[in-house]
């Protein structure tokens, strides 16, 4: 066998193993929606927080590039979160992506067409609020994209 003969074989065996030896990195695994709860409580406004908690199962880290989530509050379209800035993806381990907004309740009283505002006063005066997160996280792993669906509805208990 000559040089030229077995570097092409070489070659063409190192190309084989890149080709069929390297898979696409796996889309992280959605886990669950903790830490909700109301962080402030007044006439003009409402922040509620949350962690939206995945698990990355690849041996390659990468990046949470943005989210869109529409934020329903006592079935009334009440905020969006909009992130843009890079979160980063651990390997092989759980990761968590902070999801804050402000609901308005000026806002809701504008948009209010069905007399659910009466329902979410009710909430208020109760303690209690549904929150319906909806919507995309865009993630970043070994140059590729995923996006991942995001759904949850739990009851708020307002302090």
């Amino acid at each position: 066998m000559t040089i030229t003969t077995f570097n092409n074989l070489l070659g063409t065996l190192v190309l084989l193993v890149l080709c069929f030896g390297c898979s696409r990195p796996q889309e992280p695994i959605f886990k669950g929606v903790e830490n909700l709860r109301a962080t402030s409580i007044s006439t003009k406004r409402i922040t509620l927080q949350a962690e939206a908690v995945y698990h990355n199962p690849n041996t390659l880290g990468g990046q949470v590039v943005s989210t869109d989530i529409q934020v329903i509050a006592n079935d009334i379209p009440a905020a969006t979160i909009e992130q843009d800035s890079e979160i980063d993806i651990p390997a092989t381990s759980e990761f968590r992506i902070p999801l804050t907004c402000n609901i308005s309740p000026k806002d809701i009283y504008e948009n209010d067409r069905s007399g659910a505002l009466g329902g979410l006063l009710n909430a208020v005066l109760r303690k209690k609020i549904d929150v319906v997160y909806k919507g995309k996280i865009l993630v970043r792993i070994a140059g590729f994209r995923y996006t991942l669906p995001i759904e949850l509805e739990e009851e708020v208990v307002l302090k």
